[in-house]
């Protein structure tokens, strides 16, 4: 089960690796944590990944380390040779 996740939560885990259940399994990088404008806590999380395989805009099931089982929407912000970028907001 997925829990809210707060911005304290989301620093904590920067520079750390959410696993998305693939064949083999994808490790995406969480690089950023920024406040955006918004209604309550709101704030963004900016993850790397290879550039393969590709994600579309969607939502997905990741697992970390200390926060558990995450269902994230991940917009892709870039995609080249030096790997993917991807985008998940918050609004609490």
């Amino acid at each position: 089960m997925s829990l809210t996740l707060t911005l304290t939560q989301a620093r904590a885990a920067l520079d750390s690796g959410f696993v998305l259940d693939l064949t083999p399994p994808l490790t995406l990088w969480l690089r950023e944590v920024n406040p955006v404008t918004g209604p309550g806590e709101a704030f963004s999380m900016i993850f790397h990944a290879p550039a393969e395989p590709a994600l579309s805009q969607q939502t997905y099931r990741l697992r970390h380390e200390t926060l558990g089982e995450q269902w994230l929407f991940l917009v892709p912000l870039s995609e080249g040779g030096e790997g993917a970028v991807y985008e998940a907001l918050f609004n609490n």
